[in-house]
């Protein structure tokens, strides 16, 4: 069998890259890869070296990039498989190297300008900054436990790995529904607000389950899950074809939509 055929194709496209957590890590051709490079990042690190000060920020950049890509060439030869099966990275690299542009950088900010009128973004900016400043208290109640101890050291690190997520994902779908860029438009942006809403689903799990085991963060905790409850609400508005959306080798044992789709009582 081709090695590529182990591998569902754009996987990890629509994922959370909490690969530690992720049960189809095995049919992820990025999460292979990325495994051989970590093998081999003393090689990039020593090539590349540190920045030097003469040395332009892009010219950097692209050396760093440069090194990158042709030790990713060398991990992909030596395992059978050709650079034209990594989607996305040619494309990255050639985005990368051509440095900025007048004509693109107005683009960008035209679609940033849109972007930014999005209610779901800018609720999901809110969250994440209260929290980040709600995983210190939270952090702080666990101070001294060990973590292999701790009743809710995997909730803790769900709500860590999510907070900024939700953000990030609805700016790319939001970036991929406003861009003219051919690439942004060939990947449905809908499952980028999959993502974040499946975060905001085990977010809230996790924050109730803190707030349960430790009564003196409720009232920190408890205006947290009302805000999810509103991004969520402000993201279905805007994608309402977000939760229906089928990610390549990620849903395809998901049940019935209606199910998933449904707000739990607050």
């Amino acid at each position: 069998m081709d090695i590529k055929d182990r591998f569902v194709p754009n996987i990890y496209e629509f994922c959370d890259r909490w690969c530690e957590q992720c049960k189809k890590s095995h049919l992820c051709m990025n999460f292979f890869l990325m495994e051989r490079m970590k093998e081999k990042a003393d090689i990039v690190a020593k090539e590349v070296g540190k920045k030097k000060p003469e040395e332009d920020g892009w010219d950097h950049l692209r050396k760093m990039l440069g090194v990158a890509y042709r030790v990713l060439k060398d991990v992909v030869n030596e395992n059978g498989l050709k650079m034209e099966d990594i989607c996305g990275f040619d494309h990255l690299k050639k985005g990368l190297m051509a440095g900025g542009n007048e004509e693109k950088l107005e683009e960008e900010e035209r679609v940033e300008k849109l972007i930014r009128t999005s209610d779901a973004l800018n609720l999901s900016l809110v969250y994440e900054k209260l929290g980040d400043k709600c995983l210190q208290r939270v952090l702080e109640v666990e101070e001294g436990i060990d973590p292999d101890e701790s009743p809710v050291c995997l909730d803790v690190e769900t709500v860590t790995w999510y907070v900024e997520l939700v953000h990030l994902k609805m700016w790319k779908a939001l970036y991929g529904l406003y861009s003219d860029d051919e690439e942004a438009k060939k990947s449905n942006y809908n499952g980028y607000v999959k993502v974040a809403l499946l975060a905001i689903r085990s977010s809230l799990k996790s924050w109730k389950t803190l707030a349960r085991q430790y009564p003196v963060l409720k009232e920190h905790v408890l205006p947290l899950i009302v805000l999810l409850y509103e991004v969520e609400k402000a993201i279905v508005r805007e994608f309402p074809d977000g939760w229906s959306f089928k990610r390549p080798g990620l849903d395809d044992d998901e049940v019935a939509t209606e199910a998933a789709t449904a707000l739990p009582p607050q």
